[in-house]
């Protein structure tokens, strides 16, 4: 019988689907993003569906988000299997080891947007600075052309 997945929207054959990798991805950087240095883990699943009070940092969350990591990334197993080997470690190790993901995500928009959001931590610049080495008003410049196309308004903050 298959595992149940309590946090994730995804499942081993959705993970894969259109616009869910990056998803995924964005998932599993708010929990570091909102952790300390370390994720937490907490008890497992107490009241579940009921009780959604995870705190922020949650190692439950990101081990979940992680365990589907190889099907949203068939072509980055043995990374995904690195990375869920690692999640003991400090949260800036993390980061570095999503890199391959986060690259390999390189042209979605919402993943972009949702790492421009977040651009004044250091680990996030990084990130940004992997994506396109000629600078963050590159990537600015196609976040913004490519949801205009979709016909979205942009945030001040993003001209």
């Amino acid at each position: 019988m298959a595992r149940p997945f309590f946090y994730s929207p995804f499942t081993p054959t959705t993970a894969h689907d259109g616009q869910n990798p990056s998803l995924l991805l964005q998932f599993i950087l708010h929990e570091l993003l909102h952790a300390k240095e370390y994720l937490v883990e907490t008890e497992n699943y107490a009241l579940l569906p009921f009780d959604t009070k995870e705190p922020p940092g949650s190692l439950n969350k990101v081990k979940e988000h992680a365990a589907l990591l190889p099907h949203a990334f068939p072509d980055l197993t043995k990374e995904a299997a690195d990375f869920k080997t690692k999640l003991e470690s400090p949260c800036e190790a993390l980061f570095q080891k999503l890199e391959p993901f986060i690259l390999a995500c390189k042209e979605n928009e919402h993943l972009l947007y949702f790492l421009l959001k977040h651009q004044r931590r250091a680990e996030i610049q990084r990130l940004l600075q992997k994506i396109s080495p000629q600078g963050i008003e590159k990537i600015k410049a196609s976040v913004v052309a490519k949801y205009r196309k979709k016909g979205f308004s942009i945030p001040t903050w993003m001209n």
